[in-house]
């Protein structure tokens, strides 16, 4: 996070944010220290996309080990925990890889 502050381009994408790790913490029940908590509050980003997840293209492999029952409720922990620290997590729709990155950028321009 730190290091993409310097980046000057008008946009840096993260694959994933602060706040997974006390989601995934929560989703196992786990306790965890309150810097983490305080992580989120601190290092804020300026848009949340979220992408639900996709049945017909959920596969399981060595990167995505959960079934698609375990994909839902990680979703939804995600999505409840970045409201708590007062996102709005946009949400990409299902369509085509070139369609998603149209809407996004699109997200972006507003």
């Amino acid at each position: 996070y730190k290091d993409a502050t310097q980046i000057k381009d008008d946009f840096v994408l993260y694959d994933r944010g602060i706040p997974d790790v006390p989601a995934y913490m929560d989703y196992a029940g786990q306790d965890y220290p309150s810097i983490f908590v305080e992580a989120c509050k601190d290092y804020r980003y300026d848009r949340i996309f979220v992408l639900p997840p996709w049945e017909d293209i959920h596969q399981v492999d060595n990167e995505r080990y959960e079934d698609f029952a375990t994909a839902r409720a990680l979703h939804n922990t995600l999505l409840k925990t970045y409201e708590r620290y007062g996102y709005s997590p946009i949400a990409v729709p299902h369509c085509s890889v070139q369609e998603r990155v149209e809407f996004i950028e699109n997200q972006l321009k507003r």
